[in-house]
């Protein structure tokens, strides 16, 4: 789901997820690591590098990979650059364990000027794709709210509106993520800056 502040996104996953079955004996090989990219920087369309292979291309603000891409577990440098550059803005080595599922999430701003807190980079967040029951929905949010020039990020809450909310996830600061299981079905949820009223994307 996309906030209309076009600063900040909240999704959902509730993908089924894959079986797997071991083979006899006493070992096992785990199937390889999934990841999808998002790109959740609001003044850059990005390309995404394995190993200075470029994965994925011109993934503009708000938008993501269609689908979750296989890698082996070993260790890959992941970078991010914008469309047609070959310099890369941010760069992790990273080995994804075997049979499991990653967000890779590239956020902050391409021009921050001198406000280093702001600036482009990615990070990795594990999902968890195996479907919840029937009724419940399970929701990654993050918080990636850029605010305008001299003045500091914050940390927000996601919340259902109003002062009495039924659905509250813990504060998260600035590239943080946090996940609850909710109710299935149509909702609004807020991101709401913490400690005060104030909504700044629903």
């Amino acid at each position: 789901m996309k906030l209309r502040s076009g600063l900040a996104v909240f999704g959902f996953l509730s993908m089924v997820g894959t079986m797997v079955a071991c083979g006899g004996g006493s070992s096992s090989v785990l199937p390889d690591p999934n990841y999808r990219f998002i790109n959740l920087c609001p003044d850059a369309n990005l390309d995404l590098l394995v190993d200075d292979d470029t994965e994925f291309s011109n993934v503009a603000f708000l938008d993501s990979t269609t689908l979750f891409k296989s890698v082996k577990s070993e260790v890959k440098d992941f970078g991010i650059a914008e469309n047609g550059s070959t310099v890369l803005i941010d760069a992790i080595s990273a080995t994804l364990a075997g049979n499991t599922d990653t967000l890779v999430l590239a956020y902050g701003l391409n021009n921050y000027g001198s406000e280093n807190e702001k600036r482009l980079r990615i990070s990795f967040q594990s999902v968890n794709r195996v479907a919840p029951n029937g009724s419940k929905s399970r929701v990654y949010a993050m918080n990636a709210f850029n605010r305008s020039v001299g003045n500091q990020n914050f940390s927000v809450i996601f919340k259902n509106p109003g002062t009495i909310s039924t659905i509250n996830f813990p504060g998260v600061a600035f590239g943080g993520v946090t996940m609850q299981e909710i109710d299935s079905g149509p909702i609004t949820l807020v991101a709401q800056r913490e400690n005060t009223e104030t909504e700044v994307a629903t």
